[in-house]
């Protein structure tokens, strides 16, 4: 009978895992990008263990990072781990990840300096932990708007990920470095990163990882920096798809795309669901990100009601957000990264206002800034805003050669889409520029494409009275169908695939609330859209192309 006690008690002790072995498999979690997992996992642990154990709560504050919990939650577990703390190691790592949480919600340069200190403790050989810091030092020198000493450590964070095989920290590295290939305007450079990357994702199988969404996402947006939003859209539905089996805030950025797509389609009842639809996903969550969330979306919104005419939503956004009480030389340390896209919208909304002097005053203060940093990309952005203001302020010597400065920046690179961030109010700027030999060919092909957007879409976005609004595609699309040719023939005539046009039947049934073309050629008569007359003169050069 003792003997029996004795058998049964050591095989429970050793039933139980022991504390090196919980360590090992949450770092094995963690390295595989398994965040969600290696929560469950701990959380299925005694409790008396885990919070006791500074290296297990470290791994649960690391895994709530990267699962976007909130800031507190992440601090409180910190906290407690600093308390059963009893090496350097454990500091060096605790740091890290308060470098990270520094860097995204209050202050880079702390960040980095936290990132020194993790780099002064960690074990030599603690090359998780090592990749972590490399990973943080270039966004937080991205933040900073240090472009080049972020590009060293994610060059960094790419090579030692491979070592480590570390496929989430490659996906990463690889996410990153597109990023600011983006904003250094850079864009073959980023279609070659992006290609190996999405390559490495299906050689490996890895596209739930939440890099993997991120970069299916940006590459959909690097097309339409070069207008293609068919298949960029394709990129962002295939990214939003794969975030909704995991975490929906992966797909964050692709909602972000998408609400561009519309906006180029001249969409703007549909930019505005789709931004409803994010604010849905982001509303509550008190995530990580919860601050950048609010104000990319918030300055997103805004660029939808400009299009619409709206003005004074614009007027009410910079009155809110603060933009108007921030001294021009404070923009650049105040938005850190995310100037880049509210800087452009901000100077819109002082041109359309009447106010062409103050736009100039904040875009020559922070264009140097986008100069010594190299982002080609934010500085197009800014000197085509710029050329408008003095356009409009009748300095016509000033607005050309400012233009003729954005363009020698795009065309290399065949940068539509930062042209296109302006629409059609950048056509008279840009007919300064085609007299130019030198940029006549570029500036022909941006007013082909700004020509796509019209200016007759511009209205209300009220819900239960509203005409619909087709983009010039879907319109095109609508002819077509309306003169009896088949979805394969309306595609060999515009030089779209099958598929794509079976989209675009599928929004314009959407649009107009109808189930097949009968009836969406018949609503569309009734309503405007397309003559009554089926001999519509738009008809017969397309016909003429079968």
């Amino acid at each position: 009978m003792t003997e029996h006690y004795i058998l049964d008690h050591r095989a429970l002790i050793e039933s139980q895992p022991t504390e090196q072995f919980l360590i090992g498999k949450a770092k094995a979690l963690l390295l595989a990008g398994k965040f969600h997992t290696c929560l469950q996992f701990l959380e299925a642990q005694p409790i008396d263990i885990i919070e006791t154990s500074a290296p297990l709560l470290i791994c649960q504050a690391a895994a709530m990072l990267f699962c976007e919990y909130p800031q507190q939650t992440i601090e409180k577990t910190l906290i407690l781990a600093e308390k059963f703390s009893d090496n350097n190691n454990d500091v060096g790592e605790i740091a890290a990840l308060r470098a990270i949480i520094q860097s995204y919600t209050s202050d880079p340069r702390t960040g980095i300096k936290l990132s020194q200190i993790a780099l002064e403790n960690i074990d030599e050989d603690n090359t998780y932990f090592q990749n972590l810091i490399e990973r943080n030092l270039g966004i937080a020198y991205t933040i900073q708007n240090d472009l080049k000493n972020a590009s060293i450590w994610f060059e960094k964070l790419l090579m030692s990920s491979y070592r480590l095989e570390d496929w989430g920290g490659v996906l990463a590295a690889y996410n990153y470095l597109t990023y600011l290939r983006k904003v250094q305007g850079r864009l073959r450079d980023a279609d070659v990163i992006y290609r190996k990357a999405l390559a490495f994702v299906n050689k490996h199988d890895l596209e739930h990882m939440p890099h993997a969404i991120k970069i299916i996402a940006g590459y959909g947006q690097l097309l339409l920096y070069w207008n293609r939003v068919d298949d960029a859209q394709g990129h962002f539905k295939k990214a939003i798809e794969l975030a909704a089996e995991s975490d929906i805030l992966y797909g964050y950025t692709a909602y972000q795309f998408m609400c561009e797509a519309y906006l180029r389609e001249n969409d703007l009842p549909t930019a505005l669901d789709v931004l409803d639809e994010l604010r849905q996903h982001v509303e509550g969550r008190q995530d990580f990100y919860e601050k950048i969330h609010i104000q990319h979306t918030q300055a997103l919104e805004t660029r939808i009601h400009i299009a619409a005419g709206h003005i004074e939503k614009g007027l009410e956004w910079l009155a809110s957000s603060g933009f108007e009480e921030i001294q021009p030389d404070a923009l650049f340390k105040q938005y850190g990264f995310g100037l880049g896209q509210i800087l452009p919208t901000a100077a819109r909304i002082y041109i359309l206002n009447g106010r062409p002097d103050r736009a100039i005053q904040i875009l020559q203060a922070v264009i140097p800034k986008f100069i010594h940093q190299g982002a080609n990309s934010y500085l197009i952005r800014s000197l085509a805003a710029l050329a408008i203001a003095y356009n409009q302020n009748g300095q016509v010597q000033k607005a050309e050669k400012t233009i003729l400065k954005a363009i020698s920046l795009g065309a290399p690179e065949n940068n539509i889409g930062d042209f296109l961030f302006f629409g059609r109010s950048l056509v008279p700027i840009i007919n300064l520029a085609a007299c130019h030999p030198a940029t006549r060919d570029f500036a022909a092909a941006l007013l082909r494409h700004l020509d796509e957007f019209n200016p007759c879409t511009h209205g209300s976005f009220a819900k239960n009275d509203r005409t619909p609004v087709l983009s010039p595609r879907e319109i095109d699309v609508l002819h077509l169908i309306a003169s009896g040719l088949t979805n394969q023939q309306i595609a060999t005539a515009l030089f779209l695939s099958n598929n794509t046009i079976k989209s675009h039947s599928v929004k314009i049934y959407r649009k107009l609330k109808v189930d097949n073309r009968n009836q969406a050629v018949s609503k569309a008569r009734s309503m405007g859209i397309l003559p009554v007359n089926k001999k519509d003169p738009n008809i017969g050069y397309l016909q003429m192309t079968n």
